[in-house]
């Protein structure tokens, strides 16, 4: 396999690297200070304080539940994957 065969590749199954350790910006909607967190942070969070202005910002619970279910199927599918290589 060459370098850009390998680079589409990469780019094309992105989404089985993803994990709840993924950084994702957030900007708050009263100061709109920005900062950095993971999912996995933002899933366990029912509110959290702004660093920026300390309003208590509350997170959706279907947002959270959201999350919960991307990450649940990805895992769910990683080991469909790795259940592939045990076929005979």
């Amino acid at each position: 396999m060459n370098a850009l065969d390998h680079e589409i590749l990469s780019r094309r199954y992105w989404i089985m690297d993803l994990s709840r350790d993924a950084p994702f910006d957030f900007q708050c909607p009263g100061c709109a200070y920005q900062f950095h967190e993971t999912f996995g942070w933002l899933e366990a969070q029912y509110e959290f304080i702004c660093p920026g202005c300390g309003k208590t910002i509350r997170v959706n619970p279907e947002d959270r539940a959201a999350i919960a279910n991307v990450f649940n199927s990805l895992d769910k599918l990683r080991e469909s994957f790795r259940d592939l290589g045990k076929l005979k």
